[in-house]
């Protein structure tokens, strides 16, 4: 892990009203990449790999964003860890998140319901996972899955309750 993390984010949702843009550009040193209108001028892959050559480590969501609340654990995993570890050939360190609450996740109604208090976070940091000659990047990006899905459903204080099925 480098000694600066940029977080990766979506240049249409930050950019979208000045606060936005001040905080991922100011607080955060987002890296800010298209999602919407993808080109060859502007493809997020060679945006990502130059932070990453100029020393710097991503922040990067696998799910590519919030856990849905009707998800069982985790959202499907995206593609785009993969294709970074892939290319600039760096390790892979999963961050665990862990809470006492699902207000944090996507389409919570924080409008119209309020979370309990106190809410408890966990953070973990796994073990690098590395590219393999023998992965591809579907492959690396199932294994890493794999290992989110091993860590988050083994007993914790906070693990996430899954979403009963009915």
């Amino acid at each position: 892990i480098r000694e600066r993390t940029r977080p990766v984010a979506a240049k249409d949702y930050w950019t979208a009203n000045q606060f936005r843009r001040w905080l991922v550009e100011k607080v955060f040193h987002g890296v800010l990449i298209e999602r919407l209108k993808v080109t060859p001028q502007n493809n997020p892959l060679r945006d990502l790999l130059s932070v990453v050559d100029a020393g710097d480590s991503l922040l990067l969501f696998p799910e590519g964003t919030r856990t849905k609340t009707e998800a069982e654990w985790l959202n499907p995993f995206q593609k785009a860890v993969g294709l970074v570890a892939k290319h600039a050939h760096v390790p892979v360190f999963p961050v665990f998140i862990r809470c006492n609450s699902r207000f944090y996740e996507k389409d919570w109604p924080l409008y119209r319901k309020a979370p309990k208090f106190p809410i408890q976070l966990s953070f973990e940091v796994g073990e690098p996972i590395f590219f393999q000659a023998d992965d591809n990047v579907q492959t690396f990006t199932q294994r890493l899955e794999q290992r989110y899905l091993t860590e988050l459903t083994n007993p914790h204080p906070l693990r996430r309750t899954p979403k009963q099925t009915s």
